[in-house]
């Protein structure tokens, strides 16, 4: 589970939990058992394309939920719009829970996708103050 100590959901979330997440399978063993790769010892290896889209997915996806560090609430609840559930602390802040998911296509067939994120917001400012997302 990924936690981030600002506040980073973006408008755009729905699309992006929902959009492919899925890195390509990992290769299968040559028939001889050993690695194809062919590098020069001591030289790194190059990120493959799939794992180039997926950093620039990621980066993306964190520079959109770092924008909601210190929002109101309310543009928070006018952007997403009702959460799935709220859960008043003790410390007077709530945590506001946006929960997705979806059965996507996968190689193997149809693959549960879940993805949740947690607000806090402060219960004197009414500002978000950070979050934790788990699935996504």
């Amino acid at each position: 589970m990924k936690r981030y100590s600002a506040s980073r959901i973006p408008a755009l979330l729905a699309g992006l939990l929902l959009a492919a997440c899925s890195s390509l399978p990992p290769s299968s063993p040559s028939p001889t058992g050993r690695s194809t790769t062919t590098t020069a010892p001591g030289e790194p290896t190059k990120p493959s394309s799939q794992q180039q889209v997926d950093a620039a997915r990621q980066a993306e996806f964190d520079r959109n939920l770092a924008a909601w560090r210190g929002a109101p609430l309310q543009e928070l609840l006018a952007k997403l719009g009702k959460p799935t559930s709220v859960h008043p602390q003790r410390d007077g802040s709530s945590i506001y829970v946006y929960a997705k998911s979806a059965k996507l296509a996968g190689d193997a067939g149809p693959v549960d996708f879940r993805c949740v994120v947690r607000y806090q917001v402060e219960g004197r400012t009414q500002r978000v103050s950070g979050l934790e997302i788990e699935g996504c």
